[in-house]
């Protein structure tokens, strides 16, 4: 059995977005145009399940996953146009960002409101000349969520005034989540699905022991 708190996320970051949390020392001009134009998305949730394997055969063996899941918060950013321009000593910058955006929120009230489902299913085969087979299908599934939605239309600036100190990220982090935040165009009580972040995988390896003479 188990109990887990999981995390995923997927788009296209610049060079530059990364390098903003270095500070200005990236960067050799003074202003920058759609540098920032960034897309992603992402999702958090809670996961509680069991897992069980079984030896068929003493060559085959067959497991799987189960877990019922609980959706904690969604959202996704899509940046069309950017700005970025830095003060004369390059100790702060002010960044402009227009775009879209939407996240859902959490309610401590009804934590398995956005409910969902996960399975896994893997295999193992040894060979009768030693080589073992493995084959897993891992975290097919889909979050349903049924919460208010928050959609932004943002296109605003925020300015970040030390980028010499210590704290610079959550300062950046600060005004970079104040702008994708900005110009709310509506609340909804929607649904939608998404699924989750599954994979497939294989491999095949063989146990080669050394002897005593070091022959193999």
């Amino acid at each position: 059995f188990f109990v887990a708190n999981k995390a995923e996320t997927r788009g296209v970051f610049t060079d530059e977005s990364i390098a903003l949390f270095n500070g200005g020392g990236s960067f050799a001009g003074d202003n920058y145009v759609n540098v920032l134009n960034d897309s992603y998305q992402y999702q958090i949730y809670n996961e509680v399940g069991f897992t069980y394997r079984e030896e068929i055969t003493k060559q085959f063996a067959l497991g799987f996953k189960l877990g019922y899941v609980a959706g904690y918060q969604s959202g996704k950013v899509n940046i069309g146009q950017s700005d970025l321009s830095f003060n004369g000593d390059g100790s702060g910058e002010t960044i402009a960002l227009q775009g879209e955006s939407q996240k859902t929120a959490f309610d401590n009230t009804k934590p398995f409101k956005n409910p969902g489902v996960t399975f896994s299913v893997g295999t193992m085969y040894k060979t009768e000349d030693g080589f073992i087979i493995q084959a897993n299908i891992k975290d097919l599934g889909f979050i349903h969520w049924d919460r208010f939605i928050d959609k932004y239309d943002f296109n605003t600036s925020g300015t970040v005034t030390d980028l010499t100190s210590t704290k610079r990220e959550s300062a950046l982090y600060d005004v970079y989540n104040n702008i994708i935040t900005s110009g709310k165009t509506v609340s909804s009580d929607t649904t939608y699905n998404t699924p989750l972040d599954g994979r497939a995988e294989l491999s095949v390896s063989k146990l080669i022991w050394g002897n005593d003479d070091l022959s193999w």
